[in-house]
């Protein structure tokens, strides 16, 4: 769970969840994210859009 490990709120990664969502690099269930296909052939985006938020901080 990303809160109980992180410490930090959801809404830290949720600009990110929600636009790989649209992109189709996750889907989502009511208890967890997965990455799908999309997802595993532009896996650099993806975890780049996740340590650019990283970097705002």
């Amino acid at each position: 769970d990303y809160v109980d490990t992180t410490g930090l709120p959801l809404s830290t990664i949720q600009d990110t969840i929600d636009w790989a969502l649209e992109m189709g690099y996750l889907s989502e269930t009511e208890t967890h994210w997965q990455i799908t296909e999309k997802g595993k052939l532009f896996l650099n985006d993806l975890l780049e859009a996740f340590m650019a938020e990283e970097d705002e901080e």
